[in-house]
């Protein structure tokens, strides 16, 4: 009884997962710029570029463990409906009017 586990996931969970990941590359281009101004530890740019760096590596992590778990999921949806999906998956109708 050898059955593998098959993670389902939500429809917008992908493509949140690559909005997340497109922030952290622009949060980390802008702490870069900072810590060129002065670089040193303890300069105002340090703290930034630590926590964005952070952030692309871990959303690099889920990305690819996510496509490695579900790459047999090759499913034919339309840019238009994975948009809609995932705009209706981030902004759900409780949080915003």
């Amino acid at each position: 009884m050898t059955e593998k586990n098959k993670v389902t996931t939500k429809p917008g969970e992908k493509g949140f997962s690559l909005i997340l990941l497109i922030i952290g590359i622009l949060v980390l281009i802008e702490s870069i710029r900072m810590f060129m101004e002065e670089p040193t530890l303890s300069s105002y740019g340090a703290l930034p570029l630590f926590l964005s760096c952070s952030i692309v590596i871990l959303m690099l992590k889920i990305i690819l463990v996510e496509y490695r778990n579900n790459g047999t999921n090759k499913e034919k949806v339309s840019l238009t409906n994975s948009i809609i999906s995932v705009k209706n998956y981030v902004f759900t109708k409780d949080i915003v009017f």
